[in-house]
């Protein structure tokens, strides 16, 4: 390992040992040689002499190599502002279902039916029962009117046809008979009406308890469907105009580096009739069909704003912050480079415009900063080293 000029055998070391961290496998005891610093400045003159600042960084490419740092040419492109919001996944109301009692009683949950739980159309939620009550179980009277019905009905059937009762007699009976099954409704069994989930999804609310008494249409459980969620985003209303303009979105979930696209996942924006402001945050909503999202999590969001062109940018792994001001390090020539203040503009999710301090075509530093910084603060330069 040859030595590295400018720095001295303390930033050598602690570079090394941050080069290993960030992937680039190296024997430490490469340390443990002895260079001719002056052999080695012989070397460099002999590649082709360099005329550096007192200020430059000089690191020889194979060192650069093995630090891990690359650099990028910029140049003009698209960009697209991306502006930082906060947001949370959550449940789509499309394909809500609501469970409701389809008569009066004391309800009973069915086994393991609780908040969270997963149900598939049709499944009995709960069970509900008219027994004790004051009136008695509805829907047993029901089946008592339906059966009484019936007896007339068919008391009177060879009456009618003998013609010893009358077509109109015939017809009341027949009408009491259908009147009373309509209002015995769906229900077949004695003990009871039950309740059953109207959708396939996940019990997200239960409105009545174990043993409450309902009353016929009240709501006893609310079902999310699970193939689809929503990105519920809180933009700023200083951001209110720009409202229309945001049909994308990127977002981490808290706690997770990934950074996920609202269009990658074929989601989409879901536009609300009316834009209103709550507590000073105006809601959006993205829908997203996934199963891999989890409702109830948190998230930063990146919203996308129009698209720009021919405009400088950088991603943000180049730029370097120090006692409040930023910098980038612009690769020179082989060896050679400098720290440079650059001011900039808006940012995305991954990159930051530069507004001034670059030029197209310029080399500069995109990983391996930390090591740019380390030979920075070094500020030694070995003897016989020309520049």
């Amino acid at each position: 390992m040859k030595y590295l000029p400018g720095m001295n055998f303390n930033a050598i070391a602690a570079i090394v040992f941050t080069g290993l961290l960030c992937g680039c496998h190296h024997e430490s005891n490469e340390l443990a040689h002895n260079h001719n610093h002056a052999h080695d400045s012989a070397d460099i003159i002999d590649e082709g002499e360099h005329n550096h600042s007192p200020s430059h960084i000089i690191i020889e490419p194979e060192q650069a190599q093995k630090l891990c740092i690359k650099v990028s040419r910029i140049e003009a492109g698209e960009f697209q502002e991306a502006i930082p919001v906060d947001g949370a996944i959550d449940y789509s109301p499309v394909g809500q279902g609501i469970a409701s009692a389809r008569s009066g009683g004391i309800l009973t949950f069915s086994p393991s039916i609780t908040l969270g739980s997963q149900v598939v159309a049709g499944q009995a939620i709960a069970s509900i029962s008219g027994a004790g009550m004051a009136g008695g179980d509805v829907t047993e009277n029901a089946r008592v009117q339906v059966d009484a019905a019936k007896r007339e009905l068919q008391r009177l059937e060879p009456l009618h046809a003998e013609g010893i009762v009358s077509t109109r007699d015939y017809n009341a009976a027949l009408q009491a008979y259908e009147t009373a099954k309509a209002a015995m409704g769906a229900t077949s069994s004695s003990r009871g009406s039950v309740v059953t989930s109207p959708v396939a999804g996940v019990i997200t609310s239960l409105t009545a308890s174990q043993g409450q008494a309902v009353n016929p249409g009240d709501a006893i459980a609310t079902i999310a469907s699970s193939n689809q969620v929503v990105l519920r985003v809180n933009v700023p209303v200083r951001y209110s105009s720009d409202i229309a303009s945001f049909s994308d979105a990127d977002f981490r979930i808290n706690g997770t580096s990934e950074l996920l696209s609202v269009s990658k996942l074929n989601g989409h924006r879901v536009n609300a009739s009316t834009v209103i402001a709550q507590n000073g945050y105006i809601p959006l909503y993205f829908a997203i069909s996934n199963k891999t999202l989890t409702p109830g999590t948190y998230c930063e969001v990146y919203l996308h704003s129009p698209q720009k062109t021919e405009t400088l940018s950088l991603p943000l792994s180049a730029i370097s912050e120090q006692q409040g001001q930023t910098f980038v390090y612009v690769r020179l020539d082989a060896d050679g480079y400098e720290k440079r203040p650059v001011s900039l503009g808006r940012r995305s999710a991954d990159r930051v415009e530069v507004a001034g301090g670059l030029h197209a075509g310029d080399d500069v530093v995109t990983e391996g900063v930390t090591f740019l910084r380390l030979a920075e603060a070094s500020g030694v330069r070995p003897e016989g080293h020309t520049h």
